[in-house]
């Protein structure tokens, strides 16, 4: 099973991006569905990968209500946009999160279990300055099954023309994890060990993982988008010092197709 949630994250982000994209409609509804592929480590650090297709269904309802980039949910506050150069959200939802299956790399993983997939509370806040846009989301795993622990990220991004069809969007970010999230991707409990190829390893929490990433978007028709991502990630901290950590870089690809209605 691949660790899809950062597919759907890009899906969802490149398919509302791309609703700017093009002349503006009135109403209260925008649905675009889109399917796609992602290509990324089973979880970071890991040098296996798997490319699993990702159907999409993002909802908008009167820009305030939401299925799609955080799950199911919406904004408890949103700053109007008529009369504003700078946007600024505050958003509530609920999401899945990112498991790992030792059967999906069984020669590396054998006696470390499975982090079941399950749900998460998001919380996040968006909004423009000057040309950037910036998100910093908060996300609570809820099955103690799953990796039950508090992980963030903050990006910034700035985007452009660069062609007369051709929007790119490119920014850094940076992730960081508390101690039960750690333990869940990156540690090695006594029993783990006694199981499995690794000694026992307690990581602390602390920045995790930082990157870059780049989305592209071009127009095949007025409904039609086509979008693309690359993303670069270089694990640091205890995470990079993890047994479990083959790669300390590594990159993701994503491409996707959608229909606007």
């Amino acid at each position: 099973m691949m660790n899809t949630n950062k597919g759907i994250y890009f899906l969802a982000s490149a398919c509302m991006a791309a609703t700017g994209f093009a002349q503006e409609e009135e109403g209260d509804w925008k649905v675009i569905i889109g399917a796609g592929v992602f290509i990324e480590p089973i979880t970071p650090g890991l040098s296996e990968t798997e490319a699993d297709p990702l159907p999409y269904i993002n909802i908008q309802y009167k820009n305030r209500f939401f299925i799609g980039k955080h799950g199911i949910g919406g904004y408890v506050y949103k700053m109007p946009d008529e009369g504003h150069d700078e946007g600024f959200g505050v958003g509530l939802a609920v999401g899945m999160a990112d498991g790992r299956k030792e059967d999906d790399y069984s020669s590396f993983l054998k006696g470390m279990g499975d982090i079941d997939e399950g749900l998460e509370a998001n919380l996040f806040f968006s909004g423009e300055v000057g040309f950037a846009e910036y998100e910093w989301s908060f996300s609570k795993g809820l099955d103690s099954k799953g990796h039950d622990g508090l992980h963030s990220e903050l990006s910034i991004s700035v985007g452009a023309p660069v062609m007369k069809n051709l929007f790119l969007e490119v920014g850094p970010f940076i992730h960081w994890s508390d101690s039960n999230y750690m333990q869940s991707f990156y540690g090695v409990t006594d029993v783990q060990a006694s199981l499995s190829q690794f000694d026992e390893y307690t990581p602390g929490s602390g920045i995790d993982r930082v990157g870059l990433e780049m989305i592209g978007r071009t127009r095949l028709t007025d409904r039609w988008l086509l979008m693309g991502m690359v993303e670069y990630n270089s694990l640091l901290g205890d995470a990079k010092d993890s047994p479990l950590s083959e790669d300390n870089s590594y990159v993701s690809f994503g491409l996707a197709i959608g229909y606007e209605f």
